[in-house]
């Protein structure tokens, strides 16, 4: 793929360029795609369902659903014990 002169002067000049070009204006973070931090799967911003924790921690949601049943499990078994 060939890079624009935007692209080019932006590798030039910025230290993390590549890194850069998925984020706004202010430093919001505009990437369509993010993995998921427990299965690695890739999720689609726009289109999959997931929870985000403080910008950092992406997880889908058969994570989640897992994630909360072993809470529930857990919950069930210290309070019968």
């Amino acid at each position: 793929m060939k890079k624009d002169y935007k692209e080019h002067q932006q590798d030039l000049l910025e230290l993390n360029s590549d890194g850069n070009r998925t984020r706004g204006r202010y430093g919001e973070d505009e990437a369509k795609y993010a993995k998921c931090d427990r299965c690695k799967k890739v999720i689609d911003l726009d289109n999959d369902t997931a929870i985000c924790f403080n910008n950092k921690l992406y997880m889908c949601e058969p994570c989640v659903e897992e994630v909360k049943k072993e809470f529930y499990d857990e919950v069930r078994n210290s309070n019968t014990g």
